[in-house]
């Protein structure tokens, strides 16, 4: 599998700059300052396996608000986990914690992107959802839907980030942009793809 790298760490004034490598097979490795070898995460998630296991492992994450953010293990498809504000490694303390992506929707979470400060998920094969995250009660946090009808191709690259929007793939190799996507489900006006002939 193709590996997706995330840079992080610098949580903490005094902790150092880390890249995390998310895999969805072996467990996340981090790789801090100007180590010469990785480790595993200091304090994962109960629900992530401690040995190779491609149906406990995330595929992809992202730094967002100061957490990283990780999902895509198949043993719980629909879930998000967020760090610890302080320690991107743990995802154990009262300051961490997971929330549900409407299991109803879509078959698992694939991509992720933090764009003009909100949180934004992509499910295969459809499904797209943002984070509302403004109150400062973690347990107030609130998903919302943008789009039952539209998705992202089964790749954890399926999404990027543009200058000043989001271009996406969905399940039909159609490119979208996230700031056209009707929330009734049409998907004219979001199909880049069709546009361009």
């Amino acid at each position: 599998r193709t590996p997706r790298f995330v840079v992080g760490g610098k949580d903490a004034a005094a902790n150092a700059n880390k890249l995390f490598i998310f895999i969805g097979v072996d467990p996340v490795q981090v790789l801090s300052e100007d180590a010469k070898q990785t480790a595993t995460i200091n304090a994962p998630p109960s629900d992530w396996a401690t040995t190779p296991n491609a149906a406990k492992q995330p595929l992809n994450g992202l730094i967002h608000q100061a957490r990283l953010i990780a999902w895509g293990n198949q043993n719980d498809p629909h879930r998000v986990y967020y760090s610890d504000a302080d320690d991107h490694e743990d995802f154990t303390t009262a300051d961490s914690g997971s929330i549900r992506i409407a299991s109803s929707i879509g078959d698992r979470i694939f991509c992720g992107v933090s764009f003009r400060g909100v949180v934004w998920f992509w499910k295969w094969p459809r499904g797209i959802f943002y984070l509302d995250d403004a109150d400062l009660v973690l347990g107030n946090w609130i998903i919302r839907t943008s789009s039952e009808a539209l998705g992202c191709a089964p790749s954890p690259y399926a999404v990027l980030p543009i200058d000043d929007d989001v271009l996406f793939m969905d399940v039909n190799a159609n490119f979208h942009l996230l700031s056209a996507v009707d929330a009734f489900g049409g998907v004219r006006a979001s199909n880049v793809t069709l546009r361009l002939g």
